[in-house]
């Protein structure tokens, strides 16, 4: 990636995934729209065991994305040791039920 970073999994609804031909890594299609792919995704990290998760690029370019993804945080965040938003600008995580973010 762009990134450098190669992930092991995808899943969500791929309504605006292509998987790239060079990479290999495992695809769980979920078409289901009651949740969306961050949900998705959490929720397969929490069936996995996970106890810490860095979520990267939860804030995009468009304000209501960014804020139902603030609202998985607060549904989630009892259920990790530790899950952190990063992006380029911040990182936001969960203090006693309220948001903390810390400019970089």
């Amino acid at each position: 990636s762009e990134k450098g970073l190669t992930p092991d999994l995808v899943i969500g609804d791929m309504d605006s995934f292509q998987k790239p031909e060079n990479v290999d890594f495992e695809v769980v299609h979920d078409p289901g729209q009651e949740t969306n792919d961050l949900e998705k995704a959490l929720g397969l990290a929490v069936e996995k065991g996970a106890k810490t998760c860095h979520v990267l690029g939860a804030f995009g370019l468009r304000m209501d994305h960014s804020l139902k993804n603030l609202s998985v945080m607060k549904q989630f965040h009892p259920k990790f040791e530790k899950l952190i938003y990063r992006d380029e600008v911040f990182d936001a995580r969960m203090v006693a039920d309220q948001y903390a973010a810390k400019a970089k």
